[in-house]
C-alpha cells in the first residue's frame, strides 16, 4: 500500500506542477484594442509480473510496443463522464478527428464533421473499433491531428449471439428497444448480422421536446478460402426530434427554470415544437479483404450514402417576430419602469407569454386576404386568397456521398512494417428550403420581403428566383434558395513503423487534392449575375508529415514523442461567403497550416496503469464564416474571418490502480490553455446589399477558445465483485470555461467613442468566464449467467443489468457553454441589448437497461 500511495503522488505531481504554470488569472484581460501493421505490430502494452528487480531487465530483451493502447482511463472518462460539460479533448473541433467505417472515411466534406446520428441506436453492432489518439501511428489511416476512429462492422467481426434489450431513461428519449443477431462464421464461409432498434419519447428531459427514432442494420459476408472475403453492410437511422435551444439568463429567470425552451407552444391542448430535426441518410459499404500472404494484406472498401437532413423554422412575413424570448418583448428592453414591472409580472405568471402562440399564427393567416398580380410570372394572372403571414419552412440538406479506400499492410521483417493507402471522396449536397406547413393559409409567394422593403420600386430585386418570378407556393414547394455544393477529395498516404528492442519509431506522410464549387439552381434578385449556374472551382493541394519515437525503458515504462505538420484545405461551408445567395468565395481563403507535438510517459503493471502527456498544437490561417440575421438591418449578415490563428496546449493524465480485493481507483485530468493568437481580418457582407463589403480587424488575440472546459478532473472509485456485479462512483470538477465570443464586438467600430477603461468599454470587450462546477456520477451493473441455475440449457444464456445516474447531486446550475449573440448595437454601444445565451447541464438523469443474451 505504501508503494501504491507513492505511485499516486508521483502520478499527480507532474500534472499539478504543470497546472501551476498555466493557470489563468481573472486579472488578465485580452489586449483587445491596444497592442494493418499486422497484429504483431499492434500489441497493447502488456501487463507483466516483474520481480523485485523490476526496471533492470537486460537491454537485449525485446520489449513490446506501447502503440495503440487506446482504451485507457483518460479516453474512457473523457468520452463518457466528461460529456455532461460538453468537454472536447484538447479543445479540438470534430473536424480534427477522422472516422472510418469498414475502412472508408466518413467525415462530411462540407464541414469536416462526423454525422454520428447516421448509426444512432446501433450500439451493439459498432462495439468493434480501433482508436488512434493524438498523433500516434495506426494501421488504417494517416489520421487527424486529434486522432482517428475505425469501426469494423462486418458480419464476421460481430459476436456470435442473439440479444434483445430494453432501456429506460429521462434524457433525450425515454425508451429504447434493441434486438440483434449475429451468426458468426457458418459452414460454407457465410456470416450474417442484423439489428433493429427503436427509441422514443413523447417528451424528453426538456419541456416541449420529443424523440422518435428507428434504426436498422444488415451485414452479409462470404469468405472465399483462407485469403479472400467479400462483405456488404447497410444501415440507417430515420429520426425526428423536437429541439430545445439556448436562451438568455433573463428568460431562464422569468421562467424560473434553467431548462426553459422557447421552441414550443400549446395547440389544441397539445405541445407543439416549431423547430424539428429530421434525418435519414442510410449508408451501404462493400468491402473486399485480401490476405496476400502471412505478412501482408489489402483491404478495399467502397461506401455510398444518400438521404436528407432537415430542420424546420417558423417564418414570418411583415409580422411580429415569433420567438417569445425576442429581445423587444422582454422586461429589460422596456425603458419605463412601470411598463417593465408589468411585462415582468406577465412573463412570470403567464406561461402562454413565454411560449409560441400557435393560435395567434393561425388567426393571423385566416385574416390575411391578399391579391398577387402577375402570379407565377404570367402577366395579368391574379391569385387571391389568404397569403401566409406565418408559415413553417424546412431547411433540407439532400446528400449523395461516395467514398473509396484501399489500405495495404505489410510486416516486411521482424522489425519493419509498412502501411499505405489510397482514398477518394465525392460529395454532392443539394441545399434548399420547402414550405412545410402554411398554418391555415392558402399560399405563400417566393419573394424576398426584406429586399421588397428596401427596394420598393424594383420588381426584379425582390425575387428569390428571377427565372420563376412571383411563384405561388404550396406545401412541399421549394423556395428561397436552392443550390448544390460539390466536393472531390483524393489522397494517398503511407507509414513505416520500426520496432526494436528499446526503441520504436515511425514516419508517415500524406498528400491530397481537394476541389469544390457551387451550382445555383435559382437566379437571386439581388445577385442576378452571381447566383445561377456554376461558380469557379476552388482547388487546393495539401499534404502532411508526422513522426514519432517511443523509448522503452523496460517492460513497464515508456516515453514517447510525436510531432506532425500538415496543410488542410478550408471547408466549403466556411469558404463561400453566402452560398444561399451567391457563388462568391472569400478572396483570402487559403489552406490551413497545423503544427502539433506531444510528449508523454506510460507506465503499465498488473496493478497500475498510468499515462501522462503534454501537447501543443498551433492552427494557422484558419477560415471561419459566421452567418446571422440582424433585426435592425433586417438582413442576413455574413462575417468571414481569414488568417485566424489559435493555439492549444496542455496536459492530460489517466491513472488506473487496483487498491484491494476488487476495489480500484481512477484519476483523470485534462488541463489546457486554448487561445486565439492573432488579429484576423473580417470580411462583412449583407445579403440585402450586394454592393456593401466591409473589412475590419478583429482584436481577439489572447481570447479563449470557448465551448469546452479547459480544466476537467475526475476521481473514480470502482468495485468489481467475483460474483459478476460492479459499482462505480465518479467525482468530477469542471472549470476554465468561456463563452464563445462575438468577433464583431472586438473591433474598432464596436468601441468607437467609448472611453477605454470604463465599465461600458470593459463590458463590450471582455470575454465572459463561466463558473466552475462539481458533478457526481454513479453506475452499477450485474451479469447473471442463467446456466448456473438452469443446468439443462445447452447454450450460454445471460441476463445483464446496468444502471447509471449522471449528476446525481442534481446540480442544475452548471452552465456547459453558450455564446454571445452575433448581433451588436453599434449605435448606443449597449452590450446588453443582445445578451448572451446559455446552455445548462441536465440535473440528475438516469439510464437503466436490461439485456437478454444467448450465445
Amino acid at each position: 500500500m505504501n508503494r501504491l500511495l507513492i505511485l499516486f503522488i508521483a502520478a499527480l505531481s507532474p500534472f499539478f506542477v504543470f497546472a501551476q504554470a498555466i493557470i489563468p488569472t481573472d486579472t488578465i484581460t485580452p489586449n483587445v484594442i491596444g497592442d494493418t501493421v499486422l497484429q504483431e505490430f499492434n500489441e497493447e502494452i502488456p501487463t507483466i509480473s516483474i520481480s523485485e528487480s523490476d526496471g533492470k531487465e537486460d537491454g537485449g530483451d525485446n520489449v513490446s510496443s506501447s502503440l495503440n493502447a487506446s482504451r485507457d482511463a483518460f479516453y474512457n472518462t473523457a468520452s463518457f463522464v466528461f460529456g455532461v460539460a460538453r468537454f472536447k479533448i484538447r479543445g479540438y473541433e470534430t473536424e480534427n478527428y477522422t472516422t472510418y467505417l469498414n475502412g472508408v472515411p466518413v467525415n462530411d466534406l462540407e464541414d469536416g464533421n462526423t454525422v454520428w446520428a447516421q448509426w444512432g441506436g446501433l450500439n451493439t453492432m459498432f462495439y468493434n473499433r480501433e482508436n488512434s489518439l493524438g498523433l500516434q501511428a495506426n494501421t488504417f489511416a494517416y489520421g487527424g491531428v486529434g486522432g482517428s476512429f475505425s469501426f469494423d462492422v462486418r458480419a464476421s467481426k460481430q459476436r456470435k449471439q442473439f440479444q434483445v434489450s430494453y432501456a429506460a431513461t429521462n434524457r433525450n428519449y425515454r425508451h429504447r428497444v434493441m434486438a440483434s443477431y449475429s451468426t458468426g462464421i457458418l459452414k460454407g464461409g457465410w456470416a450474417v448480422a442484423a439489428a433493429v432498434s427503436r427509441r422514443w419519447a413523447k417528451e424528453g428531459y426538456v419541456e416541449g421536446t420529443f424523440y422518435d427514432g428507428y434504426s436498422y442494420f444488415l451485414s452479409v459476408e462470404k469468405l472465399f478460402g483462407n485469403n479472400h472475403s467479400l462483405s456488404f453492410t447497410s444501415f440507417g437511422a430515420p429520426t425526428r426530434s423536437g429541439t430545445s435551444t439556448a436562451t438568455t439568463q433573463e428568460m431562464y429567470d422569468l421562467a424560473q427554470n434553467h431548462y426553459y425552451n422557447p421552441n414550443w407552444g400549446w395547440q389544441d391542448g397539445k405541445k407543439r415544437n416549431g423547430v424539428v430535426n429530421s434525418t435519414h441518410q442510410p449508408m451501404m459499404i462493400l468491402s473486399h479483404d485480401w490476405k496476400i500472404n502471412n505478412r501482408s494484406s489489402l483491404v478495399t472498401s467502397a461506401g455510398f450514402t444518400f438521404g436528407k437532413r432537415g430542420r424546420t423554422f417558423i417564418e414570418s412575413n411583415n409580422s411580429a417576430p415569433t420567438r417569445p424570448d425576442y429581445y423587444r418583448y422582454l422586461p429589460s428592453y422596456q425603458e419605463d419602469s412601470t411598463q417593465r414591472a408589468l411585462v415582468s409580472y406577465e412573463f412570470l405568471t403567464n406561461e402562454d407569454v413565454r411560449q409560441l402562440d400557435w393560435d395567434g399564427f393561425y388567426e393571423a393567416n385566416y385574416t390575411a386576404y391578399d391579391s398577387v398580380i402577375d402570379a407565377n410570372g404570367q402577366a395579368g394572372n391574379v391569385v387571391r386568397g389568404n397569403r401566409a403571414r406565418y408559415f413553417i419552412s424546412n431547411q433540407i440538406e439532400d446528400a449523395r456521398k461516395f467514398n473509396l479506400a484501399s489500405t495495404y499492410n505489410n510486416a516486411v521483417t521482424e522489425h519493419i512494417a509498412i502501411t499505405a493507402g489510397l482514398t477518394y471522396q465525392f460529395e454532392r449536397t443539394r441545399n434548399y428550403k420547402v414550405v412545410d406547413d402554411l398554418l391555415g393559409a392558402d399560399f405563400w409567394v417566393d419573394i424576398n420581403m426584406f429586399a421588397q422593403r428596401d427596394f420598393p420600386d424594383s420588381f426584379s430585386v425582390a425575387q428569390n428566383d428571377l427565372n420563376n418570378p412571383n411563384r405561388i407556393l404550396g406545401v412541399g414547394d421549394k423556395f428561397g434558395y436552392d443550390y448544390f455544393i460539390t466536393t472531390h477529395k483524393a489522397g494517398v498516404w503511407g507509414q513505416s513503423f520500426f520496432k526494436y528492442n528499446k526503441v520504436d519509431f515511425f514516419v508517415a506522410g500524406q498528400a491530397s487534392i481537394t476541389s469544390f464549387w457551387r451550382e445555383g439552381k435559382t437566379r437571386y434578385g439581388l445577385q442576378p449575375t452571381n447566383s445561377f449556374g456554376k461558380s469557379a472551382t476552388k482547388t487546393l493541394p495539401n499534404g502532411g508529415v508526422k513522426a514519432g519515437i517511443t523509448y522503452k525503458i523496460d517492460g513497464r515504462n515508456y516515453i514517447f514523442l510525436n510531432g506532425a505538420f500538415e496543410n488542410r484545405a478550408p471547408f466549403p461551408d466556411d469558404a463561400f461567403i453566402s452560398p444561399r445567395t451567391q457563388n462568391s468565395i472569400s478572396p483570402n481563403v487559403k489552406g490551413e497550416n497545423i503544427f502539433s507535438a506531444e510528449i508523454g510517459y506510460n507506465f503499465r503493471s498488473p496493478n497500475v496503469k498510468l499515462k501522462f502527456d503534454m501537447f501543443f498544437t498551433q492552427f494557422n490561417n484558419q477560415t471561419r464564416t459566421y452567418r446571422f440575421y440582424h433585426d435592425d438591418l433586417r438582413s442576413f449578415v455574413n462575417y468571414t474571418l481569414t488568417g485566424m490563428n489559435s493555439r492549444h496546449w496542455g496536459a492530460e493524465l489517466g491513472l488506473e490502480a487496483k487498491i484491494y480485493k476488487g476495489f480500484s481507483a481512477t484519476v483523470v485530468g485534462s488541463l489546457g490553455r486554448y487561445t486565439y493568437t492573432n488579429r484576423p481580418e473580417a470580411l462583412i457582407t449583407y445579403d440585402n446589399d450586394p454592393n456593401y463589403k466591409g473589412i475590419e480587424t478583429v482584436y481577439q488575440k489572447n481570447f479563449n477558445v470557448g465551448g469546452t472546459p479547459q480544466l476537467a478532473t475526475s476521481l473514480g472509485i470502482n468495485y468489481r465483485s467475483p460474483q459478476f456485479w460492479f459499482a462505480s462512483v465518479n467525482f468530477n470538477y469542471f472549470d476554465w470555461m468561456w463563452l464563445a465570443h462575438n468577433p464583431a464586438r472586438r473591433t474598432e467600430s464596436a468601441v468607437d467613442l467609448v472611453e477605454t477603461g470604463t465599465e461600458k468599454f470593459d463590458k463590450i470587450v471582455n470575454q465572459e468566464r463561466l463558473k466552475g462546477q462539481f458533478t457526481m456520477n454513479l453506475s452499477v451493473g450485474y451479469s447473471w449467467m442463467l446456466n448456473n441455475q438452469f443446468k439443462k440449457l445447452k447454450r450460454r444464456y445471460f441476463l445483464v443489468f446496468n444502471a447509471s445516474v449522471t449528476n446525481i447531486t442534481n446540480n442544475k446550475n452548471l452552465v456547459t457553454g453558450g455564446y454571445e449573440q452575433l448581433r451588436y448595437d453599434y449605435f448606443q454601444k449597449n452590450a446588453d441589448k443582445f445578451p448572451s445565451r446559455y446552455f445548462y447541464a441536465y440535473g440528475a438523469s438516469y439510464f437503466v437497461s436490461v439485456a437478454f443474451r444467448m450465445q
